[in-house]
Formats: C-alpha cells, sequence, structure tokens
C-alpha cells in the first residue's frame, strides 16, 4: 500500500508513470532468490528507474547494467 500512497498523494506522479513504464519495457526478473529473500534488491531498481525517468536512456541503461541485481 506504501507505492500506491505515494503514487496517488505525490506531486510527481508523471515521474512514478513514467518509472512504471520504464519497469515494463526494462524488466528483470523477480524468480531470481535474490528477490524473493531480499526485496531491497528489487527496490534499489525501482530506484534506478525512478532517478532516471527523465534522464538519458544510455545513463539509465549504464546504472542497471552495473547495479548489483543484474549481477
Amino acid at each position: 500500500t506504501s507505492w500506491f500512497d505515494t503514487v496517488l498523494l505525490e506531486n510527481d506522479q508523471l515521474r512514478h508513470k513514467v518509472t512504471y513504464a520504464l519497469s515494463q519495457i526494462i524488466v528483470e526478473s523477480d524468480f531470481e532468490p535474490i528477490f524473493t529473500r531480499r526485496g531491497e534488491a528489487l527496490a534499489r531498481y525501482f530506484d534506478i528507474l525512478y532517478h532516471n525517468a527523465f534522464g538519458q536512456y544510455e545513463d539509465l541503461l549504464n546504472e542497471i547494467s552495473f547495479s548489483s541485481s543484474m549481477g
């Protein structure tokens, strides 16, 4: 529910919508044990998408490529 509260009540709703759209395009599997045991890896992935939502696509791919959840 905290994600829904944030998306509905924050002033930057467009950034959240772009983040969600990017998460549907650049997907990471939640099947891996790192995601089922440690939710912060998936949260970090969404943080990367959120912070780069309006940035350069190359920078976004670079940061995701070097994130620990991609390893």
